[in-house]
């Protein structure tokens, strides 16, 4: 679209500009400033001619997340004139010495620079004697003069003088009083952190902290209330414009018809400019001035919507869009952006998350009750519909949903129309299926059937009520989905049956199914505590068994132990009664006598306990000892012995033998 604007602009003293709108094409003046003699401008307005400006919609995104913004309509990066330095608008202090002494000679030279002839004397008997730090002001026609402390009085130069001197005593001063100064020549002291707004004439000039000397009739200050902080966030004096924008603000300011949002940052932003204009707001009172007046200063920066002339600073968050017209047609915004053109309005915000609609709503609440105020709170509170055989019913539905497709929605439906719609589509959906169905489907809510045991329960097609919901809610889902909006859940609670009678019937009846199941229930658990109790005293039972057994099972495995440590002794003893024999008998191999007297001895434990019959027979006969070897038995026994049967055992002895 072409426009054709008239367009001021202004600049002061910009060495890029060809022909600045700013000059000092008058008559050069006599420096004024002591403490910065360059810093001087006076302003001539030079107009642009008209030219045809062809206006094209810029739609600038944002930076990424978490970055800083740098928005492209920034006063930095528009019009490098339009914005100025600090320096460029502050006169800095070049008396300032940190040594008070050579500071204090600085601001007299100074303030004494015009002065040819003192007219003060120092005397032994008039005049006065002045303190450290303090200076006295005369003047000789109307040249003022500062008289520094040198512990003798200064007194003026003379009591008579001509008619064409003037001398006079102006005051005295401590030399860093905030001001003071006659006939043209200041000093003026500024505090630390702190600007003096000053003016000449009809400029006005800003001077920074320290000691200050200025020559120039038409000057003027009110230390009382021409102070400022220059941390405050917004310093204006004359056509001098500070601006601190703290962080997490935006401030919005017009140069001429031009408008700018100003980011936060660290160095202000400064502007010596009449067209400037900050555009503030308005704030509720509060006890603290500065927040006051910071918070009517700036915008949030976190604000979703900003707009400022034809800027719209735009930040949607998650799960919400942004509903503009752009020359009219609407455009769905999902991230953050800039826009400029003038033809781009914001329109409002769109929430797209999953929500969760509860029917009737609370505005057809109110709509009904304001239609029929002697309606039942169930009439309003429910939503009423009629079977096929004239059964009425009330039903409470939600409905969960989210939109997908934001420009069809507002297209189709409008903002203020989406949920109207989604209440209308539900209940015309619902009262279609309900009435296709009979009385029966939703008396059996009323009977309360206990549950039958998971052994009993048998497969089942669904209730008739769970059909009619799912039918509803693919329905609904259908229509949705045409407008943009998707269907996520479509839930309804037990229907109530309207009737009073038969409400009632119900209840009763209902009551009654709910007391045979409690009596069941009630059965049920004593069954379960009975078999509960004997299964705990069988256990307790095993528990003992199984003790007793454990203690039958030591026993015997003690005893088996026993057996075996005994049989193991055993063993081993043979083994070593072994081992004795065969030692012996390698010691009998070895030694024949000893083997003969080994012999011996055995024979001899042979008989000791043997019995022997012996039968002594007639003359002529065997003899029995005849059978024995002579190295057992001495003598002749045939000679000796009788004719009778005689018994020897290994407990006699052959010596107690007769004649052996």
């Amino acid at each position: 679209m072409i426009t054709t604007r008239t367009k001021r602009r202004l600049n002061l003293e910009d060495p890029e500009q060809s022909a600045p709108l700013l000059t000092s094409e008058t008559a050069p003046m006599e420096n004024i400033f002591i403490s910065d003699v360059t810093k001087r401008s006076d302003m001539q307005y030079i107009p642009i001619p008209e030219e045809p400006n062809i206006e094209e919609e810029k739609t600038i995104p944002l930076s990424p997340k978490n970055q800083k913004i740098q928005l492209p309509n920034q006063v930095s990066s528009v019009d490098s004139g339009k914005e100025k330095k600090l320096s460029d608008v502050v006169t800095s202090s070049t008396l300032a010495n940190e040594d008070f002494t050579t500071q204090t000679a600085n601001i007299v030279n100074a303030f004494n620079k015009n002065v040819t002839q003192s007219c003060f004397v120092t005397s032994m008997i008039r005049g006065e004697r002045l303190n450290p730090g303090e200076v006295l002001l005369g003047h000789r026609n109307q040249t003022p003069e500062l008289a520094l402390f040198n512990n003798q009085k200064i007194a003026l130069e003379s009591i008579i003088t001509g008619p064409n001197t003037i001398l006079e005593r102006t005051g005295k001063h401590k030399i860093n009083s905030p001001f003071y100064g006659a006939h043209g020549s200041y000093v003026v002291n500024v505090p630390r952190g702190q600007y003096a707004k000053a003016m000449l004439g009809n400029k006005p000039i800003l001077l920074d902290e320290g000691p200050h000397v200025i020559h120039d009739p038409l000057f003027s200050f009110d230390p009382r209330k021409d102070l400022i902080k220059q941390a405050s966030p917004y310093i204006q004096h004359g056509t001098i414009y500070i601006l601190r924008v703290p962080a997490g603000s935006i401030a919005k300011i017009w140069i001429g018809s031009t408008p700018y949002l100003l980011e936060a940052r660290d160095a202000p932003y400064v502007f010596n400019t009449p067209l400037f204009k900050l555009d503030s707001k308005k704030t509720q009172d509060k006890e603290d001035k500065e927040e006051k007046e910071e918070e009517a200063l700036f915008e949030n920066a976190a604000e979703k919507s900003i707009t400022h002339g034809s800027l719209k600073r735009i930040i949607p968050r998650t799960g919400e869009v942004a509903i503009t017209y752009n020359q009219g047609e609407l455009t769905i915004i999902d991230k953050p952006i800039l826009i400029t053109s003038p033809m781009h309005n914001v329109d409002s915000f769109l929430d797209i998350n999953t929500k969760t609609l509860l029917l009737p709503s609370e505005g057809t609440k109110t709509l009904r009750l304001k239609e029929n105020p002697k309606a039942t709170p169930d009439e309003i509170a429910y939503e009423i519909f009629q079977t096929a055989d004239r059964l009425i019913i009330g039903v409470k539905l939600c409905v969960v949903y989210h939109i997908h497709d934001a420009k069809t929605a507002i297209k189709r439906l409008g903002k203020a129309g989406i949920v109207p719609h989604i209440e209308s589509l539900a209940t015309a959906d619902m009262a279609n299926a309900i009435q296709q169905s009979n009385s029966s489907t939703y008396l059996s809510s009323y009977s309360n059937k206990p549950n039958l045991p998971h052994d009993e329960q048998k497969a089942s097609a669904p209730s008739l009520f769970s059909t009619i919901q799912d039918g509803v809610r693919d329905k609904l889902a259908k229509h949705l989905d045409e407008y943009g909006i998707t269907l996520v859940q479509l839930r309804f609670e037990t229907p109530k049956i309207m009737n009073t009678e038969i409400g009632k019937k119900m209840e009763e009846q209902s009551l009654l199914t709910a007391q045979t199941h409690t009596k069941k229930t009630l059965i049920d658990q004593q069954t379960d505590l009975a078999t509960k109790q004997a299964d705990q005293e069988a256990q307790v039972q095993a528990i003992v068994q199984k003790q007793k057994n454990e203690s039958l099972v030591s026993a015997a495995t003690a005893k088996l132990n026993a057996a075996k440590i005994e049989a193991k002794a055993l063993l081993e003893m043979e083994k070593a009664k072994q081992q004795a024999g065969l030692l012996q008998a390698r010691v009998l191999k070895q030694s024949r006598e000893t083997f003969q007297l080994e012999l011996a001895r055995i024979q001899a434990e042979g008989l000791r306990n043997a019995r022997v019959n012996l039968v002594i027979g007639p003359p002529g006969g065997i003899n029995p000892f005849q059978l024995f070897s002579g190295s057992l038995f001495s003598g002749n026994l045939n000679n000796t012995m009788d004719q009778q049967s005689v018994v020897i055992t290994g407990e006699h002895k052959l010596e107690n033998q007769k004649t052996m």
